[in-house]
Order: structure tokens, then C-alpha cells, then sequence
């Protein structure tokens, strides 16, 4: 009863960190040379006639591979700025292959022999199919504006505010994608993987044509909404980082003078040695404290196998909701690898 009394009286202090997120997909260390590849062909391969209608319509053969194109320099971009890989280049098919609108059966394997020989790649990853549609229209609403009346002396101007019409256009514009990650070393995929994306432009102008003359090119819309795709795949495939909220134990005894000031500063290194000390106290309600909060950071590291050890020996100490709770989390982001991540709150 006294412990209980002692550390329920603990101070507690919530703020945003940000931790590691592990990769969705596992990728063995001995892949280094990724290449990205779109089955789609490359742009030049359209004819005069697909790529005016792909210019005006946002749709078609040329548009598809345009976004495709977008798709694959956006996996290239995070890929390369993630340094987890030795090489990232892009190879060139000699095929077009822009019927699909779902997921088409796996690369032959041929082609695939044929990227690992030629470029010495141990993965690729391929936009295996890209759908596009998009929509734009405008509508006019009636909006306040201030409208200068005259000037009455010098810096000196009355304004008056009244209704006027304004036409407001839209633009969406919609990708569908399918991704796969082929393992060459071993003949075999790693992911397959379909996403959808969409942006939306809104601009306004003083009668219909002028808005919708303002909404971008619809073919350069979907170049954004690819490139975008294909830095959310990359993300799948590479650690990166998430911002999260997590709650320190500060504690209200002399030993942790300061705590909250060295969080607000996030001063981790020196809060570290403090709660490491914290670990060879022969007071229970220290050594618990210093626990829970040696976990956080060593989430915050990427360490979950740490973090999970010293929760245990704290729900071991004494078996409190936080803890527990905290516990629970660590062990369901070990096992699904931090996709469905929650507030142990």
C-alpha cells in the first residue's frame, strides 16, 4: 500500500517524440542494388495522337505513362535520401504494357534475369500497373469583399464592404497503383502492394473561364499525384521516423530535480544518465520510473526489443495500468511492425 501511495504521487508530463518506425516490408540486408522499373514503357513510345489527348484530358495511354514515370522518380527520391540501400537506379523495359487496371499477373521471369545480369540488381521495384481519372468543374458562390469608396483626407480611406461574385473552380484528380518487390538474389516477390492517391486544386477568378484557366495542366496534375505514389511506396520498404505522444514519469522527489525542464529542452543524453542511475537505486518507485522512461527512449532509438525488456521488469515491480499498457504497444509494434500504431494512453 505504501508503494502505491509513493508512486501514484509521481508527476507525469506529456509530450510529442518522435520515434522510429520500422519498414512495413522486411528487405534482407544482402539487397543493395534496387532497381526501379515502370512496366509501363516509357513515355516516348506514345504516338502524336495519344499524347495530345493525354495533354488535354488527363487520361490514356501517354498520361499513364507519364504518372508512371512521376511514380518511379518518386520511389527513386526516398529510396536514395534513406542511404539503406547501395544503389537506386531506374532501368528502362522494352516493353509497354498500359492495359491493366488492376493488378497484372508477376513480371516474366525472363525479363527479371534480364535486369539482375544487365545491371547487376538484387531487387526491382515495379509500378506493375497505374489507372488515372480526374474531374474538374466551377461553381460560383458569393463571397464579402472591400471595395474602396474614396479617400477623405490624407491616409485617411473608407471602405465598404459588400457581396460579390466569384467563381471557384476545382480539380481532382485520381491514381490508382500497383507495386511489386521482386527479390532477384532468390526468385521471389516481397510485396505486392495497390494504393490510391488524390489531390485536389481549388482556385478562384472573376467568371468561369478565367477560374478554370487557372486550375493546372491536367496531365502535369497527375505527374504530382505519381510522383507522390512512389515516395508513399518507398515508404513501406524503409525505416523512417513518426511523431507520436508519450508520457514521461518526472516524479516528485529531489532525485528528479530538473526533470522537467531537461524534457521541455529535450535534453535526452543527459536524462538518460539520470534514469540509468535511477536503475540502481534500492527505491522501488525510482528504479520503476527510470524504467518506464528508459523504454520511451530506447522507442525513440529504434531499440524495441530494449524498451520491452525494461517494461517488463517494471509491470514485474509493479503491475500498473500505464505500464501494462505501454508493454502492450511495444509488443504489437514488434509484431506488425508499427503499421497500426496507437497511443498506449
Amino acid at each position: 500500500m505504501i508503494l502505491l501511495v509513493v508512486f501514484t504521487s509521481c508527476g507525469v508530463q506529456r509530450m510529442a517524440v518522435d520515434v522510429y518506425r520500422p519498414p512495413e516490408v522486411s528487405v534482407p540486408e544482402d539487397l543493395q542494388r534496387i532497381a526501379v522499373i515502370s512496366r509501363l514503357g516509357e513515355i516516348e513510345s506514345q504516338d502524336i495522337d495519344n499524347l495530345v489527348e493525354g495533354i488535354f484530358t488527363g487520361q490514356g495511354g501517354f498520361v499513364q505513362q507519364l504518372g508512371a514515370h512521376q511514380a518511379t522518380l518518386g520511389a527513386m527520391d526516398y529510396l536514395e535520401y534513406s542511404r539503406e540501400f547501395e544503389d537506386v537506379f531506374r532501368v528502362k523495359l522494352n516493353m509497354t504494357d498500359t492495359g491493366h487496371c488492376e493488378m497484372p499477373p508477376p513480371l516474366d521471369q525472363q525479363i527479371l534475369d534480364q535486369v539482375k545480369e544487365e545491371y547487376l540488381a538484387d531487387a526491382a521495384v515495379v509500378v506493375e500497373y497505374l489507372v488515372t481519372s480526374n474531374q474538374s468543374f466551377a461553381e460560383s458562390r458569393r463571397v464579402y469583399e472591400q471595395q474602396k469608396k474614396n479617400e477623405v483626407w490624407e491616409n485617411t480611406v473608407v471602405y465598404n464592404v459588400g457581396t460579390v461574385e466569384r467563381f471557384i473552380a476545382v480539380l481532382k484528380v485520381h491514381l490508382s497503383t500497383g507495386w511489386r518487390l521482386y527479390d532477384l538474389r532468390r526468385n521471389r516477390i516481397l510485396d505486392e502492394y495497390e494504393s490510391s492517391d488524390s489531390i485536389f486544386w481549388e482556385v478562384d477568378g472573376s467568371s468561369r473561364r478565367a477560374a478554370l484557366s487557372r486550375l493546372p495542366n491536367k496531365s502535369r496534375a497527375v505527374e504530382e499525384v505519381g510522383f507522390m505514389a512512389g515516395e508513399k511506396y518507398a515508404l513501406r520498404i524503409i525505416p523512417g521516423w513518426r511523431t507520436v505522444q508519450r508520457t514521461f514519469l518526472t516524479g516528485k522527489r529531489s532525485y528528479y530535480k530538473n526533470i522537467r525542464q531537461k524534457l521541455k529542452r529535450r535534453m535526452y543524453g543527459d536524462l538518460k544518465e539520470i534514469w540509468e542511475q535511477g536503475l540502481r537505486s534500492d527505491k522501488t518507485d525510482i528504479r520503476i520510473t527510470s524504467l518506464y522512461n528508459l523504454a520511451i527512449l530506447h522507442e525513440m532509438e529504434g531499440d524495441l526489443e530494449t524498451s520491452r525488456q525494461m517494461l517488463e521488469e517494471a509491470v514485474e515491480l509493479k503491475d500498473f495500468s500505464r505500464a501494462r499498457n505501454y508493454l502492450k504497444l511495444i509488443i504489437d509494434k514488434q509484431n506488425t511492425r508499427g503499421i497500426h500504431e496507437t497511443d498506449p494512453e
